[in-house]
């Protein structure tokens, strides 16, 4: 063929393939779907070269979210485009799942693993009367974020790692986390430390992919992205509530083959050392990661917890109760979390 219909040609999906293979054979792939240098390196050049500082790094979401593109349009015209459109949608939905019956004036909603904080800067200029703080573990990620000023004051940065929160005990009012926990050497940690410094009530939402089986892709090209399985053990084990667990997967594989014309665009500006890694690790239509997704070894996943007020296991199956109630979980999730409570009785 003379080209792909998503915007790749064949001569670069058979590229991205031959890199696909030197990316795996090479030491600590396999532990790391990118390396925690390589963010480095990225926000280090974008500084350095003059190149934007802000970009979106998620995969996107589809259809867009209702106030996506008005608020693009409003806040950052020179970004919109499908990229970011679909992008800047995994936050909104972000927001929305962890606000939950609302957020009071003032409340504190906090991003682990912001990367360069397109996706929460744009929240604070929709969502003035929140307070948003934006952590990761690269120093320069943060300096990239810290380019792009909120002028409402409305969000701060932060360097400090999701395993070790710096915050105290019962101090955030929300905790949202998208696409950066299959990056983590000890997930159970994080959600640990997320549960801590919420306050009771608040919630945590986290969105990412996961394998959904283990198989040869998964042995040879595992990057450390956790089994679905595993990820669900250690949320339902948690002492938070589980509010809502969603399969997003056709989701994000739809935004993924919307966004792919105009990312192959920009990548095609790129030197070929970098490009193709690029299209891979975004998945583009003709990349084996895109396979994986649409073929169902990939998944991506949605979840929604909530911090109880009371913690022992009968306070906390009256609670359960009482979510099931007012209808903020489902029967499936009520039936499956009451048996993990009784258990513990």
């Amino acid at each position: 063929r003379g080209g792909m219909a998503e915007g790749m040609t064949a001569l670069e999906a058979a590229r991205c393939v031959a890199d696909g293979l030197l990316q795996a054979a090479r030491p600590g792939q396999r532990q790391r779907s990118v390396p925690d240098e390589a963010y480095e390196e990225g926000a280090q050049a974008a500084l350095s070269q003059g190149l934007p500082t802000a970009r979106f790094m998620n995969w996107g979401y589809y259809p867009e979210h209702p106030r996506a593109r008005a608020c693009l349009e409003q806040f950052c015209p020179s970004q919109l485009d499908e990229e970011s459109l679909h992008s800047f949608s995994t936050y909104l939905n972000a927001l929305d799942q962890a606000a939950g019956a609302g957020l009071a004036d003032g409340a504190s909603v906090l991003e682990v693993g912001c990367g360069r904080g397109a996706g929460l800067a744009v929240l604070a200029r929709e969502a003035p009367r929140l307070q948003f703080v934006g952590l990761d573990l690269s120093r320069s990620n943060i300096a990239c974020a810290r380019v792009a000023r909120s002028p409402r004051g409305n969000v701060t940065w932060q360097v400090g790692s999701a395993l070790d929160l710096p915050y105290a005990d019962g101090s955030i009012d929300a905790v949202i986390n998208v696409e950066s926990s299959h990056c983590y050497p000890d997930f159970a940690r994080f959600v640990a430390e997320a549960e801590r410094v919420l306050k009771p009530g608040g919630r945590l939402f986290i969105t990412d992919l996961r394998w959904r089986r283990d198989c040869w892709d998964r042995r040879a090209f595992g990057g450390g992205i956790p089994l679905l399985q595993d990820t669900q053990q250690v949320l339902h084990a948690s002492g938070l509530h589980m509010v809502a667990e969603t399969d997003v997967t056709q989701r994000v594989a739809d935004a993924r083959k919307a966004c792919s014309p105009c990312e192959v665009k920009k990548f095609r500006e790129m030197p070929a050392d970098v490009r193709f890694y690029e299209m891979n690790h975004r998945a583009l239509v003709g990349t084996r990661g895109f396979k994986l997704l649409k073929g169902g070894a990939f998944c991506y996943y949605s979840w929604t917890l909530e911090k109880p007020h009371t913690r022992s296991p009968r306070e906390r199956l009256e609670a359960l109760r009482d979510l099931r109630t007012r209808g903020l979980v489902t029967q499936a999730v009520y039936e499956r979390e009451q048996a993990a409570i009784v258990a513990q009785l």
